[in-house]
């Protein structure tokens, strides 16, 4: 199923409406700062990218636990780099961040738009970076 706003808002945008929602249903505090337009992503890399970061965002967030992730969307030259900070990711975070890493929907999902899946230990969380490479219109 594909969010149809995805198209129309672009990734940030869209990100930014279903995080509200995420955060409210979770109790987590989430901000994601970033470029508003996505120029150089097709339609099916901005989907590919939606889906993982849902699954990240399920994996660092525990509820009823006050993790905190902070989301950047930031282009580099030929790429836009994705990155999640987590802290206080709960109980078991680190294994449920683990199945994801590991996960064979994820490596799918990174293989069908080339990119590639980060993952650091941070003081008290997680950080996830998702590389995916962007051609310049």
């Amino acid at each position: 199923m594909r969010p149809l706003v995805l198209d129309e808002l672009g990734l940030v945008s869209t990100l930014r409406r279903y995080i509200s929602d995420f955060a409210r249903e979770t109790g987590a505090k989430i901000t994601i700062s970033g470029v508003e337009r996505d120029e150089g992503l097709d339609g099916h890399q901005r989907i590919a990218l939606f889906r993982l970061i849902q699954g990240a965002l399920s994996a660092l967030v525990a509820p009823c636990h006050d993790t905190e992730v902070e989301i950047t969307v930031q282009p580099e030259e030929a790429q836009l780099v994705i990155r999640l900070d987590a802290t206080s990711i709960g109980p078991n975070g680190h294994n449920r961040v683990g199945h994801f890493a590991e996960d064979s929907y994820t490596d799918d999902s990174l293989d069908l738009i080339g990119a590639s899946l980060q993952r650091e230990a941070l003081p008290d969380g997680e950080r996830l970076s998702i590389i995916v490479p962007v051609t310049r219109n």
